[in-house]
């Protein structure tokens, strides 16, 4: 039989206090520490995904307004502060407003807001799909490189329009269209020849060149049968159909998600109930 998890609580004849916890981690000036997932105790994030929390990360002072802070590093970030410092594990609720929060996810969902990441070693690269609200003119996809904003796995500038709208075509493929509205029609990521482009649906034909799909961890195109690489030309860098990953490079999605009711503390229900396991 399936293990069930019960919780049984001793009756008092008062009312129990609801108790607050912190997961806190202090790190001593010039040290460098790693996260783990150890550092967040088991019970505090039991509770906390009880309530509909979301553990984003670790901050450096605790949270009294419910609002964002102003500096956090991911769940996994690597930290060497300057004077001794404690952090926080820090929680919010994913709403569909509120403050945004951009984040490492493994799938995106049909209509999600992502950011395109390529990472090389320390640094990481978003593929580009204008500068500025107008579609580029040139015929390669360039690619910025913003290694300072990345925080294992949040992106923590949040400003950045480097957005593409995730679009399931069917079973495993998607499209990617520019997600800013500043343009006067839809622009879409496509295979041409060598190159990946921008332009509205049908500048092209066939259609397969719109269609991509995940394979081996880096987006492959449908039309072009290749998976798309970092490349290096000209002391620039651009996103291109190849066989070979020269650069091995790694692929990731960064979602735009918001949220609200950020918080330090995480209330335990019942501070006075113990664990049963049955069998």
């Amino acid at each position: 039989m399936r293990k069930q998890i019960l919780y049984i609580a001793f009756l008092f004849l008062f009312a129990l206090p609801v108790m607050a916890e912190q997961a806190i981690v202090s790190v001593s000036a010039g040290s460098t520490r790693t996260f783990t997932d150890s550092d967040l105790p088991d019970a505090i994030r039991t509770n906390a995904e009880n309530q509909g929390l979301t553990f984003l990360g670790w901050t450096t002072s605790p949270i009294a307004d419910g609002a964002k802070p102003d500096t956090y590093y991911g769940t996994q970030a690597t930290v060497t502060p300057a004077t001794a410092t404690t952090y926080y594990a820090f929680f919010a609720r994913r709403t569909n407003s509120g403050s945004r929060i951009v984040r490492k996810i493994t799938t995106p969902s049909d209509g999600d807001t992502v950011m395109l990441v390529i990472s090389q070693g320390s640094a990481s690269h978003f593929v580009v799909h204008n500068n500025g609200g107008s579609p580029v003119t040139d015929n390669k996809v360039r690619l910025m490189a913003e290694t300072a904003k990345f925080s294992d796995n949040l992106c923590t500038d949040t400003s950045l329009n480097y957005a593409w709208k995730y679009l399931v075509h069917n079973a495993d493929t998607f499209k990617l269209r520019i997600a800013p509205k500043k343009i006067d029609k839809d622009y879409f990521l496509y295979v041409k020849d060598n190159n990946t482009n921008i332009g509205s649906l049908g500048d092209a034909s066939p259609l397969s060149r719109y269609y991509f799909l995940m394979k081996n961890g880096h987006p492959y195109s449908v039309y072009a049968s290749k998976n798309i690489y970092l490349t290096f030309k000209n002391s620039s860098f651009y996103w291109q159909p190849n066989t070979v990953n020269y650069y091995t490079t790694t692929f990731s999605f960064y979602r735009y998600e918001w949220y609200s009711d950020f918080v330090t503390d995480i209330t335990d229900p019942c501070p006075e109930c113990f664990m049963y396991i049955a069998e």
